[in-house]
């Protein structure tokens, strides 16, 4: 029931703590809604939602810098040893297709529109 809300949360408390500390991406975001907005009180339709084009990217780069669930998964190329004893993890991850699934691809996806 309340799946999901947590990480909601914390993702649009990252996005406004990353806007309030960057005024310059904070005026774009204003610009865009005001653009897309106006003056208008009545609800968002989907429509105007996708045309938020900057504000998804600026969500988007949020969550890139502070994913709202972190996983840090690494693979050791050799035995750990704590004094005489090794330390292991008999485990086998199989992978089911070629590519390389442990390689980290950076991608800025804030860019000035």
């Amino acid at each position: 029931m309340f799946a999901g809300h947590d990480t909601t949360s914390i993702g649009i408390t990252w996005t406004l703590f990353l806007l309030g500390n960057n005024p310059e991406y904070q005026e774009k975001v204003h610009e865009e809604l005001k653009e897309v907005f106006g003056d208008s009180e009545s609800p968002a339709s989907i429509k105007e939602i996708s045309e938020l084009k900057y504000l998804e990217r600026v969500f988007k780069e949020t969550l890139r810098m502070f994913p709202s669930v972190p996983i840090v998964s690494r693979k050791l190329s050799e035995d750990v040893k704590l004094g005489k004893r090794s330390i292991f993890l008999a485990r086998k991850r199989k992978e089911k297709k070629k590519k390389n699934i442990n390689q980290v691809v950076l991608r800025k996806i804030l860019l000035d529109v």
